[in-house]
């Protein structure tokens, strides 16, 4: 009853702000409509008054319904948007106006070749406790992608009419969404492997997670960038219900160059806050899939789960997409997609 109450609040007051001129017209004309009504009831049949006070009250009458019209439409409109503005909640998993999420970006640093080797090493050896930055060269590279992927999500939000995200380091979102008392309750982490939340996600087993990222190289060989390949795990099913075994996790491995794989998840965490993963293998189709996201959140919320069929609406849930890496062409629909049942 409060939620109605709140949203018919929230109706009025927009209402007032976008069609004042119409809604003060409006009460004007059902006064003249009153008025002349009464004067027309009161007049004797057939008189000058009655003939004048008729012509009025249809003209009254006509004015009130343009103006009537005016605010329906608008009133409509604003329905649409609280509608998709719910839609849009429920995706990214936040409340209110949107000043308590924070869009979280990877802080990159100037790495020397030896200490990504012992990171990568820490991957292998499935100690991933650090993000893989990369080497030095490859920052720049990484950097605009994942800014132009963050821009297109705070564009998201704006044009959803809510306020501006927060953007803020890697490292600091890992120390606030363990903090009681940060001013933020969901974090969308923009980036797989170079993405700090992202890794401290990964490692995490109390929570329903419902990816997971590793590493992997030729043995035998020197761990190097060209060397070292990574895959993106996607739960799997038993008799549809969720495999805890991440062994058994269906893999997507990038491995063509023409397209890579990226990931999009939602993740409830015991604190009561949230938080968001998308990105690809590759910088480029994280920039990508922030377009994508922006441009189709819509058709994503309603993208069902590969076995139980299962919409994605305001569920925990991953998906994998391909995401061309040549030409100009748009994110391909999902690949798999798995939502949870808590």
């Amino acid at each position: 009853m409060d939620k109605i109450i709140k949203d018919i609040k929230w109706l009025f007051s927009e209402l007032w702000k976008e069609r004042r001129g119409w809604l003060l017209f409006a009460l004007l004309t059902v006064l003249l409509v009153l008025g002349t009504g009464l004067w027309n009831a009161q007049s004797p049949l057939g008189s000058s008054s009655y003939l004048w006070s008729s012509v009025l009250l249809n003209l009254f009458i006509s004015l009130l319904a343009a103006a009537l019209i005016e605010v329906l439409a608008q009133l409509r409109k604003l329905i649409d948007v609280r509608k998709t503005q719910k839609m849009f909640r429920d995706l990214f998993g936040f409340t209110g106006t949107g000043a308590s999420v924070a869009v979280v970006l990877p802080k990159f640093e100037a790495m020397i070749k030896d200490d990504w080797t012992e990171r990568i090493k820490d991957w292998l050896n499935n100690k991933a406790v650090t993000p893989i930055k990369g080497p030095y060269p490859s920052i720049d590279a990484s950097v605009k992608p994942d800014l132009v992927a963050a821009s297109n999500l705070v564009a998201a939000f704006s044009e959803a009419s809510f306020q501006i995200p927060t953007i803020i380091w890697d490292d600091e979102a890992v120390r606030e969404i363990d903090d009681k008392n940060s001013l933020y309750t969901t974090f969308i982490a923009v980036g797989l492997y170079s993405n700090a939340l992202t890794v401290w996600l990964n490692q995490k087993y109390n929570i329903e997670r419902l990816f997971k990222l590793e590493a992997y190289w030729q043995e035998g060989q020197e761990i190097t960038v060209t060397n070292v390949g990574f895959n993106l795990k996607l739960a799997n099913y038993e008799e549809k219900r969720l495999n805890r075994n991440e062994d058994t996790w269906e893999s997507f491995k990038y491995e063509d160059k023409e397209f890579d794989y990226a990931l999009v998840a939602k993740v409830r965490l015991p604190n009561d806050k949230v938080a968001v993963v998308f990105g690809g293998m590759e910088a480029v189709a994280t920039e990508r899939l922030g377009k994508f996201l922006r441009e189709n959140w819509l058709d994503l919320i309603n993208w069902r789960d590969s076995v139980t069929q299962k919409k994605i609406g305001s569920q925990q849930f991953a998906t994998v997409v391909e995401v061309p890496l040549v030409g100009n062409k748009e994110v391909i629909s999902s690949q798999k997609v798995r939502v949870s049942n808590y």
